[in-house]
Parts: C-alpha cells; sequence; structure tokens
C-alpha cells in the first residue's frame, strides 16, 4: 500500500523538498467521501443513528420553516394604526361637552358664599337697605330676597366645596335660610356644609329645628312678637350643630336694625373666615435638625409665649436684662 509519509533526511532536505511536496487532495477527496459514506460497511446500530439524525434534521428544519411562516401569518392580521389614532395637532382632540365644561366652571370659584336675604317688604315687615347696607360693608357679600332660594342655591353650588357658607336672614328671609340648609342637606346638593346660619325673628312655625348640616345657628327673636315667629331654635344634633338662642325686646321691624345685633353678625362672619383661611393655610414653621451628621425635617407648629409678668412689667416702662 502506498504511502503519503515523506522521509527527510535532515532539516535542509526537509524546507527543499516542501515547496516540491504535491498539494493535499484532502479538499477534493472530502466530497467523494461524502457521497460514498453509505457505502461503508457500519454496524446496524450505526446505520439506525444515522438514520434518526437525518430525520430530527428534517423535522427540525420543516418546524423553524413552519414556525416562521406563523408568525408571519400572526403579524398579517394585526390592523395597521390609522392617521386618525395619532392626531397631528391638539386641535383634533375631541373638545369636552357644554355639559362637562359647564360642571368644571361650577366648581372653580374659590371663595366664600356670603349671602344676606331679606324678608317680605309688605307693610314694613322687612327693608332691603339693611341687608344690603350689611353685604356691602362684607367683601364677596351678596343681598338676595326672601323670594330667591333657587338663584342663591346656584350660586352656592358654583363655589368650591372647601369655602365656607354664611347665611343671614331675617323674617321670611330667615325662613327661607332655614329651608336653603335643609335642601343643601341633601344628595342632590352633595350635602353641603354650612357654617354659620344667622336667623332674626324667622316668619313661620316650621324653622325651628336646625339641620346637622349647620355648624352654628344665631337665632335672635322678639319676645312680644310670638304671632311672626314660633320662639327659639333647637338643633337636630347637639354633637355637631351649635345654637344661640337670644331673646330680643326689639319689634319684629327693628332686630335686624339694632347695632348690637348686627355686631354680633360682623363678629360672627370674622371668626369662620379667619378659621377658614387657617385651615387652608396651616401655620407650620419647616425646622431642619441635624442628627447624627444626617439632615431631618421636622413640621411642628409655631408657638409663641408671652409672660403676663413681662408684658405688665413692659407696660409700666420697666426695663429687661439677662441678669434681671
Amino acid at each position: 500500500m502506498e504511502s503519503n509519509v515523506i522521509h527527510n533526511k535532515s532539516k535542509t532536505d526537509y524546507l527543499s523538498n516542501k515547496s516540491k511536496r504535491p498539494a493535499s487532495n484532502s479538499s477534493k477527496e472530502t466530497p467523494k467521501l461524502l457521497e460514498n459514506a453509505d457505502k461503508v460497511d457500519i454496524s446496524p446500530e450505526g446505520k439506525e443513528l444515522a438514520k434518526n439524525a437525518n430525520v430530527e434534521t428534517k423535522n427540525s428544519t420543516k418546524d423553524s420553516s413552519s414556525s416562521a411562516t406563523s408568525i408571519l401569518k400572526k403579524a398579517a392580521k394585526v390592523p395597521l394604526p390609522t392617521p386618525s389614532l395619532f392626531p397631528s395637532s391638539p386641535g383634533n382632540l375631541k373638545k369636552p361637552s357644554a355639559q362637562i365644561r359647564q360642571k368644571i366652571e361650577k366648581e372653580t370659584i374659590f371663595k366664600p358664599s356670603i349671602f344676606f336675604v331679606s324678608g317680605f317688604e309688605f307693610f314694613g315687615l322687612s327693608k332691603d337697605d339693611t341687608m344690603e347696607k350689611m353685604a356691602a360693608n362684607i367683601p364677596g357679600a351678596k343681598s338676595f330676597k326672601w323670594t330667591e332660594q333657587t338663584e342663591m342655591m346656584d350660586e352656592i353650588k358654583k363655589h368650591h366645596r372647601s369655602q365656607p357658607i354664611i347665611l343671614v336672614g331675617h323674617s321670611l328671609g330667615a325662613n327661607t335660610a332655614v329651608k336653603m340648609t335643609n335642601e343643601l342637606n341633601t344628595l342632590d346638593n352633595g350635602f353641603r356644609k354650612v357654617d354659620l346660619l344667622v336667623t332674626m325673628d324667622a316668619f313661620g312655625f316650621n324653622n325651628d329645628i336646625i339641620p346637622p348640616n349647620v355648624v352654628k345657628n344665631l337665632e335672635f327673636f322678639g319676645e312680644n312678637n310670638l304671632f311672626l315667629n314660633d320662639g327659639p331654635n333647637v338643633a337636630r344634633d347637639t354633637n355637631v350643630t351649635q345654637v344661640i338662642n337670644e331673646i330680643r325686646v326689639e319689634a319684629h321691624t327693628e332686630i335686624d336694625d339694632a347695632t348690637d345685633v348686627q355686631r354680633k353678625i360682623f363678629h360672627g362672619i370674622d371668626a369662620v373666615l379667619a378659621s377658614s383661611k387657617t385651615e387652608s393655610a396651616v401655620p407650620l414653621a419647616i425646622q431642619k435638625i441635624e442628627k447624627n451628621e444626617k439632615e431631618e425635617t421636622v413640621i411642628a407648629p409655631v408657638i409663641i409665649i408671652v409672660e403676663a409678668e413681662m408684658v405688665e412689667s413692659d407696660k409700666m416702662g420697666g426695663n429687661f436684662s439677662e441678669g434681671a
């Protein structure tokens, strides 16, 4: 058998014979070997293994082809986005309806609702000018007639729920104010809270029970005017409503003109407005304290203590020093 081994006597012979060595025909013989691979005499186990290998190769190729085809089919079913889904400018966006805009506008007024309600003017039972004068001295306050309950309700609904509601009424105006508090204490009107209700000789017999949505009620009624009112008011729930009844000696038409009554009304309104401002802007001081080489933020109320002795001594012109 012909041998492919070349013997060289020395390194010089190897280098000189290297250029003369014929090119290897292994690359040319490889296809022939693969071609005649099935003619090689191998064991039955080897043939079975080769057969299974060919089947698995064909199946894997087929599966990869079918999976790629299924992916393409699924992708073809996905609808392409149309230009209407991607507006080119905000102008193409659908604007809210008039009803939605109106609802939004009703919740945009962040001011208190302060209403003065006058009574029936027939025979001078009530006077518009007194209620108008009181309203004119409070910024943002408005005056209404006792018949304008619908207008007042619409006006209240334009104000934000966080803003206080104050109702001041005389005679039939006071009766209307009590009716409004009951109307506001319903689901249709959002169970709105009335921070202060002032009633002066409320005319009628079904206006002395104050609903629980009222925080405070000041009631001024004449002791000699029982024909025009049914006496003092009472809270439906004393746990949430404070009712203060005050008996007056004035006639029915004079209670709203009494100076001390007007003063108490203004002081009551001032207290509500001051409390409302405090709640909306809580006086907190943010103090930075360094602890364990870390900066911590502590929120705490500002408390100022003034000792009475220092105030009295200061009034007398006394001087204070650190050693005193």
